[in-house]
């Protein structure tokens, strides 16, 4: 992968990334198979961790999951002042424009336009959930500190260590009954379809 993520400059990216949570979206939550498959790793998961008042792993993956988009946020703040003072201006502009774009529509999608049929209402989850805010947010800042990040990082390094942070955003948040499997799936696709339009948008290249 380049510097800049040049192979997302393709718009066709953007739109297989929002039809992927598209999907998501509609077999996880409108598919007895797909809520059957939800809702088994959800047992899976929070079986594996426990609660927090009884169980260690639960009780730290909900201060991870606490502290995540705090920590991510200041790392990125610090990015971006170091792209600005170097000028790497098309990446402050990504950054600026992709993160707040991935949370607000991923608010107006869980609370405004997106549903859950009344008739699936469960104790816990008594509302829509999808998608998952908190893990767009960490994925967006993800991919905010990849487009940020100094020359002097190792690409496969950052990647894979973006890839992991993500994924464990995504397991505490399930494992702490905070959202289904398919909430912070469907999370990644909207986050990977912004930052396809971003590139696309603001034609981004190695500097």
């Amino acid at each position: 992968m380049s510097r800049n993520s040049s192979g997302w400059r393709d718009p066709i990216s953007a739109v297989l990334a929002a039809a992927g949570a598209a999907l998501v979206y509609g077999l996880a939550v409108h598919t007895p198979a797909g809520r059957s498959v939800d809702g088994a790793v959800l047992g899976l998961v929070a079986g594996w961790a426990g609660t927090p008042d009884t169980s260690a792993v639960a009780a730290a993956l909900g201060v991870i999951r606490g502290a995540l988009p705090f920590l991510l946020a200041a790392a990125v703040g610090v990015l971006g002042m170091i792209g600005v003072a170097r000028r790497r201006w098309r990446g402050v502009v990504a950054a600026a424009v992709a993160i707040p774009c991935a949370i607000a529509s991923s608010l107006v999608l869980r609370d405004l336009l997106l549903s859950r049929p009344s008739e699936l209402a469960h104790p816990v989850y008594a509302h829509n959930t999808f998608p998952s805010t908190h893990v767009t947010a960490v994925a967006a800042l993800c991919l905010a500190a990849w487009w940020l990040r100094p020359t002097s990082w190792n690409d496969t390094v950052t990647a894979y260590s973006a890839g992991l942070i993500v994924l464990l955003a995504a397991v505490a948040s399930v494992a702490t009954h905070a959202h289904r499997p398919s909430d912070t799936l469907g999370s990644v696709f909207l986050v990977a379809a912004w930052g396809a339009m971003t590139v696309y948008a603001l034609r981004l290249r190695p500097d």
